[in-house]
């Protein structure tokens, strides 16, 4: 059985949830005090399938983090991370086809915890249009606020307050924008592909506890967790020992600047920003 399985099913606690971790992009957050509640979509030996949404103790307002109504689906294995989501919000009017506003991340977790993870993300027609279509200066980073986070305690973290500092991110000059950009009636058809690294600071471990889906991990491993203990953390990552774990919570900088023209917030699977 892979590790994968062995931390999600030593964490079994007597109520039938888990309570276990996930390593995430962080600068769509701008701290690691934050956390998820999951649902198990499918398992294998190498992966697992869940669908994510933040959980009571995280203050998504004060965060300024968008509540989307649909949780992400993220699906991690031993040195992967892919998620996906629909940017349903980011419609403009133009049409609603199923997928137009999909985005989709995959990433290649180094072997190195100096190393950066490698990343494609593939944009639903619409969404790739916003992103090939945006106007903005050359790679600067400029303080607008700062502001004070009080967060809940979690597992063996305490709760606390922190100190978080908002960056703003303009994106690399588009010299050949589309001839398409700027006519609202013109209507792509294709997705939008793009490449990005994500440097290992911006990677941080997220307390996930699953609410559903314990069964599709196997009952004859769930069933030796021993009833009544104190319910540990465990990852769900395998390859978590790949990423620096002194990863500081009030980091902040850019992932990826190909940017959505606001603060491109999706929901729990989001590397790509705009604010950070």
């Amino acid at each position: 059985m892979s590790a994968l399985h062995i931390a999600l099913l030593y964490a079994a606690t007597v109520n039938s949830q888990l309570t276990t971790s996930i390593l995430l992009p962080m600068d769509s957050y701008g701290t690691d005090k934050i956390g998820f509640l999951g649902s198990v979509g499918g398992a294998n030996e190498t992966h697992t399938t869940i669908a994510l949404e933040y959980d009571n103790g995280t203050d998504w307002q004060a965060l300024e983090l968008p509540r989307n109504v649909t949780p992400a689906t993220v699906t991690i294995g031993p040195n992967m991370y892919e998620a996906a989501q629909d940017l349903y919000y980011l419609a403009q009017g133009i049409r609603t086809t199923e997928g137009d506003y999909m985005y989709k991340v995959h990433c290649d977790l180094p072997s190195k915890p100096t190393a950066n993870a490698s990343c494609i993300a593939s944009y639903g027609p619409l969404a790739g249009a916003i992103m090939q279509c945006q106007v903005g200066g050359s790679y600067t980073s400029t303080t607008y606020e700062t502001n004070t986070h009080t967060y809940t305690p979690r597992g063996s973290v305490s709760g606390g307050v922190e100190m978080l500092t908002r960056t703003m991110v303009l994106p690399e000059p588009r010299e050949n924008r589309p001839d398409w950009c700027g006519e609202e009636s013109y209507s792509p058809e294709e997705s939008y592909v793009t490449e990005f690294q994500v440097e290992p600071t911006y990677i941080a471990m997220y307390q996930v506890v699953v609410t559903a889906g314990e069964e599709k991990l196997g009952a004859t491993s769930r069933a030796s967790a021993t009833p009544g203990t104190a319910t540990p953390t465990s990852s769900l990552m395998p390859a978590a020992s790949n990423v620096d774990s002194a990863v500081s919570p009030s980091a902040t900088g850019a992932a990826a600047c190909m940017v959505m023209g606001r603060r491109a917030m999706f929901g729990v699977v989001a590397v790509v920003i705009l604010m950070v």
